[in-house]
């Protein structure tokens, strides 16, 4: 039986980079088709594209509403994290999509500006079976994506965090909505991680009657990211203007300014290291490189900062040219980077934070240390400084572990075999009886094939907000001219 996959997401970021190897992989399988839909892409300059809106958009109430609620959020922050939270009045009824209508199963990942509770809960009247594949906390909580500790979401998110007591309408107003639609309609969960899976079932929108969840690792291409020869790593360093006999650390995250990627502690860390290095008479040569937004000065270490790289070839010969890979997160769930590091032999140092401690085993392929903990990585790294068989031991295990948990084909086979399981015991249940009047309200106000825009004002708890929102607007176009 050929299998019809309709995938949702957005295709910037991380999580959209793991939503399109997993989509590449399906397409692999002669049985399967995969129909995307996402609302916003990069284009070939790296700039985010948005897909849904028309010209005229910036004069619309839904999305001055939208862009209001996000300049509300950035500016009533508080400062447990500045890492994102999105709200739910950013959002498209995708449901009048033929490709939807006629697809065995719909497979959700990372959709928070695009797809919304009352949103996802559309696609479920269509009578089809949902995979949510999750790759953050934000399909459970009021808003942000990573809980940084906090547990509201175990019961309600009415006093978050996160936000100044004046914006916690807006994360109560998303966790509601998250019990009214998502926890009433059946779903089946996929999480990259046991870490993610735990979080996931412990929050009161998991309903135990209805949810089911499953783990289901991320992959990365082993033929694009894997291990350069001796001859090829001299002729990227030589590209890269980095010494051949230097130790080669690489560093990488979007933006060293989110403080949940822990870069203080890491520049700290760095620090700390050229100092011992100094201190102990090593005449061991480093060369940082760094990927993302962001660059830095230390002293001792030679910095190479390449920025965005979003070729996964390119990419790929950054990690291979280097020795140790280096992530000092705070909080996180499965990250490409380190996937990426341990395909390319290059073994990695982290903390041990959310899933990363299943990522790897930290007495083969790299060590782990203790979140924050600047002391410990600075001794990791002098450890195995002095220890090049070592680094190259490391190295070919981390290759094995990418090859033996990684594997695009591994993950696509469990997919399907999911996919499968689930057509077959949806098959006879429907919908339809409980959604007549959603759908006849779509028939009327849209035409076969095109987004809805849902309404805005809905996630605001009062209509004098669309009045603010407008007069915000307008202000900001002023300060422009």
């Amino acid at each position: 039986m050929k299998i019809s996959i309709a995938s949702t997401y957005e295709e910037t970021g991380g999580a959209g980079v793991a939503a399109n190897r997993l989509t590449k992989a399906l397409t692999e399988f002669k049985d399967v088709s995969v129909s995307k839909f996402f609302r916003y892409s990069l284009d070939k300059q790296s700039k985010q594209v948005d897909h849904f809106l028309p010209k005229d958009a910036n004069a619309n109430e839904c999305e001055i509403l939208a862009k209001y609620q996000r300049y509300l959020i950035a500016t009533h922050r508080t400062p447990v994290t500045n890492t994102l939270f999105t709200g739910e009045s950013t959002a498209w009824d995708i449901s009048n999509f033929s490709e939807i209508k006629e697809c065995d199963v719909i497979n959700i990942h990372w959709v928070s500006e695009f797809l919304n509770s009352k949103a996802i809960h559309s696609l479920f009247e269509l009578g089809k079976p949902i995979i949510w594949t999750l790759h953050d906390e934000r399909a459970f909580t009021g808003g942000c994506h990573y809980s940084y500790e906090c547990e509201g979401f175990k019961k309600s998110c009415s006093d978050c965090p996160q936000l100044q007591p004046n914006l916690h309408w807006l994360a109560e107003n998303n966790f509601e909505n998250r019990m009214k639609f998502i926890g009433q309609m059946p779903i089946h969960f996929v999480s990259p991680s046991n870490w993610l899976k735990d979080k996931l079932i412990s929050s009161s929108v998991f309903n135990k009657d209805l949810h089911e969840v499953s783990v289901i690792r991320n992959s990365v291409d082993l033929d694009i990211f894997r291990p350069s020869s001796c001859q090829r790593k001299t002729s990227i360093r030589k590209k890269f203007g980095i010494p051949e006999k230097n130790i080669c650390i690489l560093i990488g995250c979007f933006s060293w300014e989110e403080e949940r990627k822990g870069f203080k502690f890491l520049h700290d860390a760095l620090r700390q290291f050229s100092q011992a290095l100094k201190e102990n008479s090593l005449d061991t040569k480093i060369t940082l490189v760094s990927m993302g937004d962001g660059d830095f000065e230390i002293d001792g270490i030679e910095h190479k900062s390449l920025g965005f790289l979003s070729d996964e070839t390119e990419i790929s010969e950054t990690i291979s040219c280097c020795d140790l890979f280096l992530n000092m997160s705070r909080e996180d769930n499965l990250p490409n980077t380190i996937v990426e590091s341990l395909a390319c032999g290059v073994p990695v140092i982290s903390t041990n934070v959310g899933g990363i401690p299943e990522m790897y085993d930290p007495d083969k392929s790299g060590r782990l240390i203790t979140r924050d903990d600047s002391k410990s990585m600075n001794e990791t790294l002098l450890m195995l400084a002095s220890n090049p068989d070592l680094i190259k031991q490391f190295s070919a295990n981390a290759r094995l572990d990418a090859e033996k948990n990684y594997s695009p084909r591994t993950q696509a086979s469990k997919y399907i075999e999911l996919f499968r399981k689930i057509i077959r015991s949806s098959k006879g249940n429907s919908a339809e009886s409980n959604s007549m009047s959603h759908k006849t309200l779509r028939t009327n106000n849209s035409r076969e094939g095109l987004p809805i825009r849902i309404p805005a004002i809905e996630y605001f708890p009062e209509s004098s907000y669309s009045d603010n929102a407008f007069q915000w607007f307008e202000n900001k176009i002023k300060s422009r001219s």
